[in-house]
């Protein structure tokens, strides 16, 4: 019975998506052509096979698959309906290697471990040895961990792009087109205090340990580049004001924080080692933890730094784009319906 609901705890956000598109389909929004009854009864059974992998053991690729899978080939027409392939390249490609370092440095200096209660890993290890085989082997990046953790980055990325291209397609114009400039400000302002917050301590913990925290230092990268954002493009704080970049900025929050919980303290995983953190620096952030329920989840620490992580991945992704589409020479968008979205704001737009 602890094993079932801990599967139910698990099935969310594959639950979730599939309630997400389905509402769309069936108020009639999603387009014929891109989204057809027959694509989505074929990717509903293929997305099934999740389910056997999870009870085989292999828990954390079937829920990546059950998670990332469904969304990437249902929005991967309205992901090209917005933006050429160069911009899906451009976008992933240094978030991915950002992203990739990061996990990398904190699994190295055991901000995150792995324990054995994690179960099997179908990919296996990324690990300098022999036994990792020549996969494993050729994308170590001087850290041990499974090959799963390095495959989530870029398959998460293209999950968030294909649900916000699907919204976005969905949604009506003036859901985007009338900004409430206290929304940008409140914010700026979120932005602004967590990053008052955290660059004192990674500096301290930086000195005290003669090593950065990685999961923080990404977190300080994605939110100053929102707040570059805000305040160098026209186009980046008229949509940072939209009621849609809080709808969706708020939902995500929830959404990864759940997922969080879930593969930690439910399925433990990973860990979070406060130890090694910045949560090191104040018996404060000790108590921050998982609920303890009996059977089911870990009181283990909450890793604060990683939910300024979870408010930030949506909004970055979406303000990068209007940041390198300003460039001369890259057309990274594609027609009107993009262009009114994410190409800076010309003059008449201003008055």
């Amino acid at each position: 019975m602890i094993e079932f609901i801990k599967f139910l705890l698990a099935s969310e956000p594959y639950l979730f998506v599939w309630i997400f598109i389905l509402f769309f389909k069936w108020s009639g929004f999603l387009n014929d052509t891109y989204t057809s009854w027959k694509k989505l009864k074929i990717v509903f059974f293929i997305s099934l096979t999740w389910i056997p992998f999870y009870f085989m053991g292999y828990r954390y690729e079937s829920m990546l698959y059950g998670e990332v899978f469904t969304s990437i080939i249902i929005g991967w027409p309205y992901i090209k309906h917005y933006f050429r392939r160069s911009a899906v390249l451009l976008l992933v490609i240094p978030l991915l290697f950002t992203a990739w370092l990061a996990q990398a440095t904190a699994v190295r200096f055991e901000e995150f471990i792995y324990p054995e209660a994690a179960g099997k890993f179908l990919l296996g290890w990324s690990e300098n040895s022999p036994v990792a085989g020549i996969i494993g082997y050729s994308i170590w990046l001087g850290a041990t961990m499974p090959i799963a953790e390095l495959i989530w980055y870029p398959t998460s990325m293209l999950k968030i792009l294909s649900e916000f291209c699907i919204i976005m397609y969905v949604l009506p114009d003036n859901v985007w087109e009338y900004p409430v400039k206290w929304l940008g400000r409140m914010w700026v302002f979120i932005y602004g205090i967590i990053l008052v917050i955290l660059i004192p301590m990674e500096i301290i913990f930086t000195f005290r340990n003669t090593r950065a925290a990685a999961m923080a230092a990404l977190v300080i990268f994605t939110m100053m580049t929102l707040v570059y954002g805000y305040f160098s493009s026209p186009r980046a704080r008229k949509f940072m004001s939209t009621k849609m970049y809080t709808l969706v900025s708020v939902v995500m929050f929830f959404q990864y924080t759940y997922w969080e919980f879930v593969h930690s303290a439910v399925l433990s995983q990973w860990k979070y080692l406060i130890k090694n953190s910045l949560g090191s620096l104040s018996p404060v952030f000790d108590k921050l933890r998982y609920p303890d329920i009996p059977g089911i989840s870990q009181p283990w620490n909450l890793p604060f730094e990683e939910l300024g992580g979870y408010l930030t991945v949506f909004p970055t992704i979406l303000i990068l784009i209007i940041l390198l589409n300003r460039i001369k020479g890259l057309n990274l968008i594609k027609g009107e319906d993009s262009a009114k979205y994410f190409s800076e704001i010309s003059s008449e737009e201003k008055t």
